[in-house]
């Protein structure tokens, strides 16, 4: 997976390499009539592509850095906080499996309805569904995207080999900037989330701690799901009225 995930991030930034060259090319041309804002939306857009088709980990860099003035500049930050919102949606059909391996083959019979024509939510790493249990409770259910554990820790050991390279051909920029320990943070965050488990037991924990404030409500995590799977899918009640974000 590792050396198959490091050659996919080569072609994709070389492809981001190639259309940088492009643009710099086009913009001294005699006839050119692309501003410098043009291309800055240009490149700000190319970035965020790119970090999608590099995947979830990548995704999640990205939507770090949008909120860092101090690393990233404000044309290039604007288009990164778009990885917040704008998750591209997969069809149902690609999460089946996964529901199938956590709920068992009959994972329907575990609900009334369930609305699978359109997510409730899309983000890098899931998408989150509208359900209704057996016994009348709505709920959403929030799936894990095919291949997301297996891309992001591939993704992770092509970082740690990049930072030890980054370590021996420029000690002074890693005396500087601990790269290492930039990536153990984004990784410990993406451990975190790829552990639904983990999820709904701080969800729980943050329902408790919000009990006496009146304007604070904490969906329900509702485990384990009828007993089909010892890990699974994490299942909340929705709060009524507001904006709901992965």
């Amino acid at each position: 997976m590792a050396e198959h995930r490091a050659r996919h991030t080569a072609r994709v930034v070389a492809g981001l390499g190639l259309r940088e060259v492009s643009r710099a090319v086009e913009r001294r041309g005699p006839r050119t009539h692309r501003t410098l804002k043009d291309t800055e939306q240009e490149r700000a857009r190319a970035i965020r592509e790119a970090l999608e088709q590099l995947g979830p980990l990548y995704v999640k860099i990205g939507q770090i850095l949008s909120t860092r003035p101090d690393f990233v500049p404000d044309y290039v930050r604007e288009e990164l906080a778009l990885l917040t919102d704008q998750a591209t949606v997969r069809p149902f059909a690609s999460f089946v499996p996964a529901l199938e391996a956590e709920l068992g083959p009959q994972w329907r019979e575990s609900f009334q309805s369930f609305e699978t024509h359109q997510p409730l939510g899309a983000a890098s790493l899931a998408q989150v569904y509208r359900a209704t249990l057996r016994d009348g409770t709505q709920c959403v259910v929030k799936i894990q995207r095919p291949g997301s554990h297996g891309t992001v820790l591939g993704d992770m050991t092509v970082l740690r080999r990049a930072t030890r390279v980054i370590g021996r051909v420029a000690p002074r920029f890693n005396e500087v900037i601990d790269t290492g320990a930039m990536l153990d943070v984004v990784f410990r965050a993406m451990n975190d989330e790829l552990d639904f488990t983990r999820e709904a037991a701080n969800m729980k924990a943050a329902r408790k701690a919000a009990r006496e404030f009146k304007t604070i409500k904490i969906p329900k995590a509702i485990l384990p799901l009828h007993g089909f799977s010892s890990r699974p899918l994490p299942t909340g009640r929705p709060p009524t009225g507001s904006r709901q974000k992965i």
